[in-house]
């Protein structure tokens, strides 16, 4: 017995170690579990992606001005007591956590530190030691998206696809490297961000207010076209840790330039300006240092009288019964209207997603009581409004009466070649006062290229005038020729008189053009309607006529390229068709486009480009094309 138990115990023995050496053969079979084995064996390590930067007007870097270095840490070969000098706390904690770390990471250091045998990449620090406009430009969230201002605004451009270089690192059981990293370059697709900022009048703006406030706000705008050249905000804020500052009790978060309070004396220009529209310059005032009103007291500051005063008197001591009585001479409706044409009451917009308060401008009923009233002529009662608003009219002021909307960002700019990604008629737009909206164009992109070479303020520059005055001519001219061919197609088809197809042309055009805001709104709905019609009736007459239509392509190809043709034709009668037919199509020969590309209203300028040079195509291959087949296919008889 004990010997069958013996063989039967080796039986066993045997059965078992067979099926182990065959589990073991499937196993080195399985190609799943040799891919595993190797991605056990390799760490992939992702570098920072790109983040598109901000820069100012002159293409300077606002953010990403400094290097910060990602470098290599693997187990067991002393990065604890090499690295730990040249990370900071954040950094050193994470050292020690990973001190036994089973595979390579990456650790921020403040050098490259190649020098100590360490591998090392560069990549850029979002903010410096002393980072500018951090209220207006935001931070990021943990994640790296923005948060907060113009970095959220504009997450989508500068974030791009999110895609980073990659470092590939085999390594051994104990997670060394087995090889040298491999770096995997790839790109996000980010875009910069182009600012009407200048980094120079920015930090001297910083310098300034460190030195003098301890809260408020700096504004520096550019009167010749209200671009914003400085935005400081006091109390400021590390974007590098803003949980410092979540729970500070003076908000340091807060973008005070864009925020509304009481407006004060400040308002007192904005009475003055209605009083100069309505010539009432000479208005003089006896101040006892306080002024009655219905029963009730308004007192200039400290109760100091301060005589008789005119219109300049009375804005140099600021005196508050002056500009009541002034206010009382002009009546609440004639200074409201005045207040809101300098922008009191209305948001601005920064970016489509980005507004500034619109404040509080009080209604006309509000300012039927006399007291509501006296308080508003000097800036009191219900009337709020943000420093942004204040400057801006100011800044009417300064440039002789034209309000224009304060703006902040000029457009797109590519990283790689430091292209802008906007026309030229979208970045030097402005606000159009008479009509509402947005006008540009070449007379105004060669103004400010002409400032911007003198550094001179300029209220004309001959250039852009002689460009302005032709553009005129030219229009006139092509008007002419364009209302001559609308009556002589009216009177061939429908016996209609000429003259009565001018009057109604004139009635039209009157209506588009002196109605505020009326041009662009009637033209947004008449002009694709109209191209649309067009193309299906053009559609219409080809599928009706589909068996002439070879003979019309035989004619264009004859009519071209004939022995006639070549010989009368030469370079300069192909400049001269081109000319015409650029100037009678698109535009492109008169140099106009642009004014139109600037009046339109978009998120981002490149969109103004594309649909430019999809207006060129439409206009030109579909459009002209329609009215080749239509004239071709016409019956002779109808042509003559």
């Amino acid at each position: 017995m004990s010997g069958k138990r013996v063989l039967a115990l080796y039986g066993a023995l045997l059965f078992c170690f067979a099926a182990v050496v065959c589990r073991l053969y499937w196993l080195c079979s399985d190609t799943a579990y040799g891919a595993r084995a190797a991605a056990q064996s390799v760490v992939t390590l992702h570098l920072p992606a790109r983040r598109g930067n901000f820069y100012d007007y002159r293409g300077q870097l606002l953010t990403g001005q400094t290097i910060r270095w990602m470098a290599l840490c693997v187990p067991g070969e002393g990065s604890y007591a090499r690295l730990f000098a040249y990370t900071d706390a954040a950094g050193q904690a994470t050292l020690y956590q990973k001190r036994n770390a089973a595979s390579p990471f990456l650790l921020e250091v403040n050098r490259d530190v190649s020098a100590l045998g360490v591998s090392c990449w560069p990549a850029a620090r979002r903010s410096s030691a002393a980072p500018l406009a951090v209220q207006l430009l935001g931070y990021l969230d943990g994640e790296g998206h923005g948060a907060a201002g113009l970095e959220a605004a504009f997450d989508e451009l500068l974030t791009g696809s999110g895609a980073g270089d990659t470092l590939l690192c085999t390594v051994n059981a104990q997670g060394k490297l087995r090889a040298e990293p491999v770096l995997t370059p790839a790109d996000s697709g980010a875009v910069g961000v182009q600012l009407t900022l200048s980094r120079e009048i920015q930090q001297t703006a910083e310098a300034v207010a460190n030195e003098t406030m301890q809260s408020g706000c700096i504004l520096v705008l550019d009167t010749a076209n209200a671009k914003v050249r400085a935005c400081v905000s006091r109390p400021g804020y590390d974007p590098e840790n803003i949980s410092a500052s979540l729970n500070a009790p003076d908000s340091p978060l807060l973008e005070r330039a864009f925020q509304c309070y009481a407006v004060g004396s400040v308002f007192k220009p904005a009475v003055a300006a209605a009083a100069l529209e309505a010539g009432e310059s000479g208005f003089v005032y006896t101040c006892p240092g306080w002024c009655a009103v219905d029963g009730r007291i308004f007192r200039c500051a400290g109760g100091i009288p301060h005589g008789e005063v005119d219109l300049a008197g009375a804005l140099e001591k600021s005196c508050n019964g002056y500009f009541i009585r002034l206010g009382q001479a002009l009546g609440a409706d004639a200074v409201r209207a005045m207040a809101e044409r300098l922008g009191f009451g209305q948001a601005i917009p920064l970016t489509d997603a980005l507004h500034t308060a619109a404040g509080v401008l009080p209604e006309r009923e509000a300012l039927a009581s006399s007291g509501a009233y006296a308080n508003f002529c000097f800036g009191q009662g219900e009337l709020l409004a943000s420093p942004l608003q204040v400057a801006a009219m100011m800044n009417t002021i300064a440039s002789g009466g034209v309000y224009r909307t304060p703006f902040f960002v000029c457009g797109s700019v590519d990283e790689t070649d430091g292209t802008p990604l906007a026309t030229l008629a979208q970045i030097h737009k402005e606000r159009d006062p008479l009509y509402g909206g947005f006008r540009g164009g070449p007379a105004y992109y060669i103004h400010d290229y002409i400032e911007g070479r003198t550094g001179k303020k300029k209220k004309h520059v001959l250039v852009s005038v002689l460009f302005a005055v032709s553009g005129l001519i030219c229009w006139c001219g092509i008007s002419q020729v364009i209302s001559n061919s609308v009556a002589a197609s009216f009177e061939n088809a429908f016996s209609i008189p000429p003259l009565y197809t001018t009057i109604v042309l004139v009635i039209l055009a009157a209506v588009i053009v002196l109605r505020k805001n009326a041009t662009v709104k009637v033209l947004d709905l008449m002009v694709p309607f109209m191209a649309v019609c067009y193309f299906f009736i053009t559609i219409f007459i080809i599928v009706t006529n589909i068996g002439s239509l070879p003979g019309v392509f035989v004619r264009i190809i004859q009519e071209a390229f004939g022995a006639r043709q070549v010989v009368a034709g030469g370079f300069g009668a192909v400049l001269m068709n081109g000319v015409k037919r650029g100037l009678f199509s698109n535009e492109a020969g008169s140099g106009s486009a642009p004014c139109a590309a600037a009046a339109a209203e978009c998120d981002k300028p490149v969109k103004a480009g594309f649909t430019q040079a999809l207006g060129v195509f439409i206009d030109t291959i579909v459009i002209c094309s329609c009215t080749a087949m239509i004239m071709l296919l016409a019956p002779l008889w109808l042509v003559i």
